[in-house]
């Protein structure tokens, strides 16, 4: 059991657990969009979005974790943008095969074991959390904002 522990916190393990919870949401997403067919940006539309995004971070704050608080955020930011890339596969311009490149690269940073490590002082924590979380919604807007861009280069 032990072995399985550590297995599942190291670099790689926590790549591919990252990596399944994405493919795994990911279908489960697309099953609900086709059984649901919300028009865009309808309330259902709206709804399904905002709670895969949630199931998401949450999958990620309480399971894929190494239960203290900096590889909660940080297992729970990884995942965020994971969910951004996810509801972009199969509904934009760029090939699906960069996206699920972006992802990988996304969920390899998001693995890396000094993101996880336990930090002692509370003060350093909820400053490093309080960055993990700004740095995150940056990067889940500039990669929202240059896909709409790409979108909208396509179509014209």
């Amino acid at each position: 059991m032990k072995n399985i522990n550590k297995t599942l916190t190291s670099f790689t393990g926590r790549t591919l657990i990252y990596l399944t919870i994405f493919i795994v949401g990911l279908a489960l997403h697309e099953s609900l969009f086709r059984l649901i067919k919300p028009i865009i940006w309808s309330n259902s539309s709206i709804l399904l979005t905002l709670s895969t995004l949630s199931a998401f971070m949450l999958v990620g704050a309480v399971f894929v974790c190494e239960k203290h608080i900096m590889s909660r955020v940080t297992s729970a930011a990884t995942l965020l943008i994971l969910a951004f890339i996810a509801l972009r596969i199969g509904h934009s311009a760029v090939p699906d095969p960069y996206l699920l490149v972006v992802a990988l690269g996304i969920a390899a940073i998001g693995a890396q074991p000094v993101l996880h490590r336990k930090l002692t002082s509370f003060k350093l924590t909820v400053l490093y959390s309080v960055l993990t979380v700004f740095v995150t919604f940056v990067l889940a807007a500039v990669f929202a904002y240059t896909m709409t861009v790409l979108d909208r280069i396509s179509t014209q």
